[in-house]
């Protein structure tokens, strides 16, 4: 997750190399700029990540330890709701008779 983030940074900021615990706002981010690391991020990580994120989380270390949260978070919630439903085998012996 950190080279990702990483090279979109480079990118959109346009140095030659970004490392873990460069801030983006002290290369020479700023709010425009962005505006467009969320967006590549949004579709390259296809999730949704708020820019507030980048306010608070402003290295890529912090950045993608948050990402990576969020999408464990998430596999958590799946698993809760998949847990949740009926057995196959259940379903069908609950099922009334036609």
């Amino acid at each position: 997750m950190e080279r990702t983030v990483a090279s979109v940074w480079a990118e959109v900021l346009r140095v030659e190399r970004v490392g873990a615990e460069d801030n983006f706002f002290d290369l020479g981010g700023h709010s425009l700029l962005l505006t467009q690391v969320v967006a590549r991020l949004r579709k390259i990580l296809d999730t949704d990540l708020p820019i507030r994120w980048l306010f608070e989380a402003a290295t890529v270390a912090e950045l993608a330890e948050r990402v990576d949260a969020a999408e464990r978070e998430d596999v958590a919630r799946i698993l809760d709701e998949l847990e949740a439903l009926p057995d196959h085998d259940d379903a069908e012996r609950t099922e009334s008779p036609r």
